[in-house]
């Protein structure tokens, strides 16, 4: 007969449920994943694919019961650490599309808006060309499988626990950020 205990259940859980938010966490704002256009069920079902990909070659997840309010301050840490990953990502894109807006009000471009497919929002022309020229020139050199091995190599760096990224890792990132815009 098979017995399964609690904390066996617990384990099992522990070790694909974490990662699968930190994961879908980074697809949800992530560019190209998390665009208007891709479907929620498809991120979710990328997250559960990659997630079953990685899940077993992670470092182990703390011994914590699944529901109770120290599992879900894990959880909410992984999905903040996901977040953190796919806006990274997010400000170059931005960057970019902010150059191409700048540089289109200053040819007096600013007038021929269109609609962004990405965002939703209307935009100088040439700065949607220059997102859709970011775009592919991300997707063919591989930007987006360099994204999820950044992603699955920082499972090593930030391994999923109690302490999380912390302020330190929070304000270099929020530094980076501004950096890039400036």
């Amino acid at each position: 007969m098979l017995v399964i205990t609690q904390a066996q259940l617990d384990g099992w859980l522990a070790t694909y449920f974490w990662p699968f938010a930190r994961i879908a966490g980074c697809l949800m704002v992530a560019p190209v994943f998390g665009a208007r256009f891709v479907p929620a069920r498809v991120r979710i079902v990328l997250a559960g694919a990659i997630t079953l990909l990685i899940a077993p070659l992670l470092p182990a997840p703390p011994a914590v019961a699944m529901f109770s309010l120290q599992s879900l301050m894990i959880t909410a840490q992984q999905v903040i650490v996901g977040v953190i990953v796919g806006y990274t990502l997010q400000f170059v894109f931005d960057a970019v599309t902010m150059g191409g807006q700048l540089l289109a009000n200053s040819m007096g471009l600013s007038f021929a808006f269109n609609i962004d497919p990405i965002r939703g929002a209307s935009t100088p022309a040439l700065g949607q060309i220059y997102v859709l020229l970011m775009t592919l020139t991300f997707l063919s050199l591989g930007g987006h499988l360099a994204m999820l091995e950044a992603l699955v190599n920082g499972f090593q760096t930030v391994p999923v626990g109690v302490d999380g990224i912390g302020p330190l890792g929070l304000w270099k990132v929020l530094h980076f950020g501004g950096q890039l815009f400036s």
